[in-house]
């Protein structure tokens, strides 16, 4: 009898999207370093743009798009300045980022900081590890996409018969699926990373087996249930705005609300992910010895 542990997709989903919803200021507070400059990070490319007038220019034909505003706004953002602030911006969007996820999968698998700031460090080895493991991650999906890609421009070279072209296309999708199904696998290094077990990428991908079908449906129903929430929300804040008879290009307080309302479901969707992946590695690959926490998130 195989003793590989299933991920329980349904159960999965209600704990993700309660926890985060319940725990949402407090996943907030434990990385509240790191929020802050994803925040300020949000905000200078957001406002990069206001400046260059990209969101005016997408209503600036009577409401429809303006071509040529467009092409304007686009050469402002190109200039060299503007492109240096740009990267800052998103190195440290991306930094920060990994730091809060460290923060988040360890409230979500211990309760760590649960209580409040006690124990929370500005600092930890596992922000290190989980960056190097995102690139470790990364680097195996750049290689894999390269190799795919030689053997698709190998095979277009040697001049196949139709028939047998459209076979090694079919194989070609298949296989392309199967890969997208791996990297599933691989992201559980990150959680692993995050609770100092040092994110064992091919370690976790082979304990993991088994479940590759499970994470993929995990990760459509989170997937389309953010899409659902942010729908909601745009809905809402639309019909408001239409109601009071404002505009985002002319209101720089309804700009602001839209701005604010942006970067709370971005917060939200980010969190989400990363308690999808805290969940899954619990119960596919479970919690290292002597860290069983409180499950703050599933409490």
């Amino acid at each position: 009898m195989s003793d590989t542990r299933k991920l329980p997709v349904f159960a999965s989903l209600g704990e993700v999207l309660s926890g985060v919803t319940r725990h949402y200021f407090q996943l907030l507070a434990v990385a509240w370093p790191a929020v802050i400059i994803i925040l300020a990070a949000a905000f200078a490319l957001g406002w990069q743009y206001y400046e260059a007038g990209v969101f005016q220019a997408y209503v600036a034909n009577n409401g429809a798009p303006d071509l040529a505003a467009i092409l304007a706004a686009q050469e402002k953002l190109a200039a060299p300045e503007v492109q240096a602030l740009s990267w800052t911006a998103q190195l440290g969007l991306m930094l920060a980022s990994a730091v809060a996820a460290v923060r988040w999968h360890r409230f979500v698998l211990f309760g760590e900081g649960a209580n409040g700031f006690g124990g929370i460090k500005l600092l930890r080895k596992e922000d290190g590890l989980y960056i190097w493991t995102t690139i470790k991650v990364l680097a195996l999906m750049f290689v894999a996409l390269l190799a795919f890609i030689f053997l698709v421009m190998t095979v277009a070279a040697m001049k196949l018969p139709e028939t047998a072209n459209l076979a090694l296309g079919l194989i070609a999708v298949i296989v392309a699926f199967w890969a997208y199904l791996v990297i599933f696998r691989l992201m559980l290094a990150l959680p692993d990373a995050s609770v100092g077990q040092g994110g064992r990428v091919f370690a976790v991908f082979r304990q993991s087996a088994g479940n590759s079908w499970r994470l993929l449906g995990l990760v459509l129903l989170v997937g389309l249930s953010m899409i659902a929430i942010m729908l909601v929300i745009a809905l809402v804040i639309g019909l408001v705005v239409s109601v009071l008879g404002i505009g985002f290009t002319t209101s720089p307080a309804a700009l602001a609300v839209a701005a604010v309302a942006y970067l709370g479901i971005y917060l939200y969707f980010l969190m989400a992910q990363i308690t999808m992946l805290s969940v899954a590695y619990r119960e596919i690959i479970g919690l290292p010895q002597g860290g069983a926490g409180d499950h703050a998130v599933a409490a």
